[in-house]
């Protein structure tokens, strides 16, 4: 199940900080191939490699300091 828009925007809100503060420094945002994405992910047209995700969300958890 995709979330809503609200809840996407809510998590991210709830969680800049730690997302902020785990990457580092922020590279440059392409923020047309957000919104394309975006529009993908939308029209339920994205497929998600959910392996290439979970290797990066444990990439991304390894680098944060609880």
């Amino acid at each position: 199940m995709i979330p809503s828009d609200p809840e996407i925007i809510q998590y991210l809100e709830a969680n800049a900080d730690l997302i902020k503060n785990a990457s580092g420094e922020l590279s440059v945002i392409n923020t047309s191939k957000i919104v394309e994405i975006h529009s993908r992910i939308t029209a339920r047209e994205y497929k998600i490699d959910t392996e290439k995700l979970a290797d990066k969300l444990l990439s991304l958890e390894a680098k944060i300091e609880f």
